[in-house]
């Protein structure tokens, strides 16, 4: 994965079909990825392992399949979800196991492209990719994980024939496969798809156009009374500053005098915690790589519900090699953006939320140092606040104060901002601006 456009954490996919083992007592075409017919008992697990991890026996140790099964439990999540996270299967070996259990042929998605390019987007989503056999007929490439493998084995033991219309593959290879489109069109759509559906919303130059002419005339306008009204002009221009700058002042006071009540919502337990996407776009910061990667693992959070995406591009070779050297847990995601459109913060996020798996997402800067408790905090504060609450932002503080003057008035400045002024609008409902770090999303899914 080397040369693909995102690289994980977990060990490589390295287990070819020709070079898995055998699952004891099925009889499997070895290289072909073919499965031998439906036979109902394959369905049910020998023991009372769920059926994710009894698709394993034979190929893992006993206890570690009953502890990933008590793990699972605990967390609410797939046994295979927790083998994942702890980097102790895979991903193509899981794989041909599963493809054995559930009889299902494997789509290695090796080659070729999508057959349906306008649902490639939905596909990363969705785990589900319409494709067109050799014959024509359309046939549906799942990749399913955790819960999702029960729903699959479920339509499968209810409708058998659905089997022949169906093949099984992996996420890492769908995922693969999808962002390796000739003319990199996911990348296309997440640096220009919002400009092309919703110009009004979007900052590009594009966008703006039908006013530029307004801002002509108003300047053309301005000038010659500056020229032939010199003293009005000024005047004119001082009452106007002033009066930003008491609205400013009175704003301020305003917050100081204002009551405002603290968020303290209760803490969820272990099996309620979602999924939780991190997004963290770098750029020209290797220096920073290991602090950074110090302070993310130090999250306290589950590490099999974390979905950490570190976004590089191309042609910053210092970072992307000094993150290929760290040790990364299998949470972290290595994610290279394509060079499609301008290199930029926003089009390297929206490129890989595509990719995202979690309820919610939150964006960092290199330099963050989050709270370790900051995700259950939000996921906390998300399910006891109104369902219309779509983002939280994270208190943000100057850590150096101590190192001058200028770094202990931004320190000053920063506090001022998080701790009485942003506070004050969020508790009376007024319009409040958003960093650009720190900030915790609903997610897509």
């Amino acid at each position: 994965m080397a040369d693909g456009p995102s690289e994980s954490g977990a060990p490589g996919l390295r287990a070819k079909a020709a070079e898995s083992p055998q699952l004891p007592g099925v009889d499997t075409p070895r290289g072909t990825g073919r499965q031998p017919a439906y036979n109902p008992a394959l369905f049910r697990p020998a023991s009372d392992l769920p059926l994710e991890l009894a698709a394993l026996e034979g190929r893992a140790e006993p206890a570690l399949l009953r502890w990933a099964a008590e793990r699972a439990e605990e967390l609410g999540l797939g046994g295979d979800e927790v083998l994942r996270a702890r980097g102790l299967i895979e991903p193509d070996t899981y794989l041909h196991a599963l493809g054995a259990r559930l009889q299902l042929d494997i789509d290695w998605l090796e080659e070729g492209s999508p057959d349906f390019p306008d649902e490639a987007e939905a596909a990363l989503q969705t785990g589900v990719l319409r494709r067109l056999d050799e014959r024509g007929n359309t046939i549906l490439t799942i990749a399913p994980r955790g819960r999702g493998i029960h729903a699959l084995a479920d339509t499968l033991s209810r409708e058998p024939d659905y089997r022949a219309r169906m093949r099984l593959t992996s996420p890492e290879r769908l995922r693969a496969f999808l962002l390796r489109m000739p003319g990199g069109e996911i990348a296309y759509r997440a640096a220009y798809g919002l400009r092309d559906t919703q110009p009004q919303f979007s900052a590009a130059l594009a966008a703006p156009r039908r006013f530029r002419f307004v801002v002509l005339f108003l300047l053309a306008a301005a000038l010659p009374f500056a020229w032939f009204f010199p003293f009005a002009a000024i005047t004119a221009g001082e009452v106007r500053l002033g009066a930003t700058f008491i609205a400013w002042t009175a704003l301020k006071l305003f917050a100081c005098l204002a009551v405002r009540e603290g968020m303290k919502p209760a803490p969820l337990p272990e099996s309620a915690l979602p999924v939780y996407s991190i997004l963290v776009p770098l750029y020209r910061e290797a220096n920073v790589v290991p602090a950074l990667l110090h302070h993310l693992s130090a999250l306290d959070y589950p590490k099999e519900k974390l979905d950490i995406k570190l976004i590089v591009e191309r042609d910053d070779p210092e970072t992307l090699s000094a993150l290929r050297v760290a040790k990364l847990d299998p949470c972290f995601e290595i994610f290279i953006a394509d060079e499609v459109g301008p290199r930029t913060k926003p089009k390297a996020l929206s490129l890989a939320l595509a990719c995202t798996r979690g309820e919610y997402v939150v964006v960092y800067d290199a330099e963050d140092q989050p709270e370790p408790s900051q995700l259950r905090f939000a996921v906390a504060s998300f399910a006891a606040a109104p369902r219309e609450l779509a983002c939280l932002q994270a208190r943000l503080a100057i850590d150096n104060a101590g190192d001058g003057w200028l770094t202990r008035h931004f320190a000053a400045e920063y506090a001022g901002l998080f701790d009485v002024l942003l506070p004050s609008l969020a508790a009376h409902k007024l319009p409040l601006p958003l960093g650009g770090t720190s900030n915790h999303f609903r997610g897509i899914r």
